[in-house]
């Protein structure tokens, strides 16, 4: 005869072992018992059987969230779809949505955003995915466009016609994977009208004194770039740690935004050390070090922007940093652009200094490359069209941003050192407390020599250099840029004179 439990012994034995993973899982991990935690969870699928859908689920679900602490991006993946494909939760279409996005599958990262807002249209979780979907096709504009925008934006560019002057209107709009332009074109012979004499010298005044800004503005405006930077142990030790730095940010029940080195602490880990040593480059050891990590693939790039104090709002009023600057880790992506444009306020829509940009320099991502400029100016990551190879092989677009504040800048709670050890009050461990350096490995990294080369740019000046366009938020709609293969020379480090070509563009 075959042993076999009887329909009530066995409703017991999954009421029991559920309670028994529910219960010992958190207690586990309190403890910083990852592993412990993967068995138990194991052992009740074991013991399950498929007929206990929701038993099934919770523990995929729990299964889960111990690879998630663990950094474990693939079995994240498994373990919700498993739980998935037993019970809904909309809990589990976050993780989906985090993985989707990290691969670059991102039909797939929207359609898990929508399932979110479906379940949960008014909860946390659905408003949460509501503005993660907004940054998401917000980020995915800013990428390279093989069209030239000459024609559309030349007089702007120029000081030849305001913003507000114009007639028509225009978008970009993204459409299987390509963008298109659409609105009403303008004629390059169209002649640009002005009302009156009266209103023509209004329009002199205004752009002598905007050119007067412009000129103030741009004698400080300087854009370093070093190459070769640091020496082969610490630039390991920082290939190594940059995407465990990165996820904690993101995963941390405090949520950082940043993490903050005080000018007086000293270094724990690789990139505080590298952030030290980039100081050292600047000739400013009396600032504080704001820093975080993204890997994200080359498909994707960052909107324009202006960087912000982390952790204080507009009470304080739109504290920025003194420097800004990118740390390149790898060889793919696209390139960080950074224009002449200063916010007035909060750097919404319409309110730069100057309203459109006139020059700009953009540098290309290298392994061990240091990008740093005025921590007041706009800036973005233009992204790039990826070859075959570069898409096969998986490879990201590593970077540690660098923000360095005077010491003076208003302090919060969350103006301190990070703990990297742990994810509590969940977990007594984290993947990150690897990267915390005894102090030998210190030392050592500290010791190193650095092997910086300061980089010359090469002047963009004419229309034909910029035959590319990137989309761009406000009035303007996009700018002028070069093509891909600019980026990918040796040097890929350029200044983009806007005003200058688009001067020449309408001399033609």
């Amino acid at each position: 005869m075959f042993d076999t439990l009887a329909p009530s012994d066995s409703s017991t034995k999954r009421q029991r072992t559920s309670r028994t993973c529910h219960d010992a899982v958190p207690q586990l991990l309190a403890k910083g018992q990852v592993e412990a935690a993967k068995s138990v969870c194991r052992k009740a699928l074991e013991e399950f059987d498929s007929a206990a859908k929701p038993s099934m689920a919770d523990v995929w679900y729990s299964l889960g969230l111990v690879h998630d602490i663990a950094h474990e991006h693939e079995e994240v993946e498994r373990c919700m779809r498993k739980a998935l494909s037993y019970h809904e939760r909309p809990e589990i279409w976050p993780y989906l949505a985090d993985y989707a996005t990290r691969i670059g599958d991102f039909d797939a990262a929207f359609l898990c955003f929508e399932r979110m807002q479906q379940l949960v249209p008014t909860g946390l979780l659905g408003i949460q995915a509501a503005s993660d979907a907004k940054l998401l096709a917000r980020t995915l504009r800013c990428s390279l466009v093989k069209r030239s925008c000459w024609l559309d934006v030349a007089e702007e560019l120029s000081g030849a016609r305001a913003l507000e002057e114009r007639s028509h209107t225009h978008a970009w709009r993204v459409q299987d994977s390509q963008w298109q332009w659409r609105g009403e074109g303008r004629s390059r012979q169209e002649p640009c009208q002005r009302s009156n004499p009266e209103e023509e010298q209004v329009s002199t005044e205004s752009e002598k004194k905007e050119e007067s800004l412009n000129r103030t503005f741009s004698s400080s405006v300087t854009c370093q770039v070093w190459d070769n930077v640091f020496g082969p142990e610490l630039l390991l030790a920082l290939q190594k740690s940059v995407d465990d730095f990165a996820v904690w940010r993101a995963k941390s029940p405090q949520r950082l935004l940043g993490f903050w080195l005080p000018t007086n602490a000293e270094p724990q880990t690789a990139p505080e050390v590298a952030g030290r040593k980039l100081q050292d480059l600047l000739g400013r050891n009396d600032l504080d070090i704001e820093w975080w990590c993204r890997t994200q693939v080359p498909s994707l790039g960052a909107h324009f922007h202006y960087d912000t104090h982390p952790f204080l709002d507009e009470a304080h009023g739109h504290l920025r940093p003194e420097f800004s600057s990118v740390l390149f880790l790898s060889d793919v992506g696209g390139p960080t652009v950074v224009l002449n444009q200063q916010a007035r306020g909060s750097g919404s829509i319409g309110s730069h200094v100057p309203e459109v940009p006139h020059h700009g320099s953009a540098v290309a991502s290298r392994s061990n490359r240091w990008f740093a400029f005025p921590g007041t100016l706009r800036h973005g990551a233009v992204s790039l069209t990826n070859s075959r190879d570069e898409v096969r092989s998986g490879a990201k677009r590593t970077v540690i941003l660098y923000n360095f504040w005077p010491k003076n800048t208003p302090k919060t709670a969350e103006c301190v050192q990070p703990d990297f050890s742990d994810y509590l009050p969940f977990c007594a461990w984290a993947p990150t407390a690897r990267h915390i350096l005894c102090d030998c490995c210190l030392k050592q990294l500290q010791r190193e020599p650095m092997n910086a080369e300061k980089m010359a740019s090469v002047d963009l000046t004419k229309p034909s250099e910029m035959d590319h366009s990137v989309p761009m938020e406000g009035a303007l709609g996009f700018l002028p840029m070069p093509c891909s293969d600019v980026f990918k020379t040796d040097r890929g480090f350029v200044n983009l004179h806007w005003r200058t070509a688009a001067k020449l563009y309408l001399a033609e």
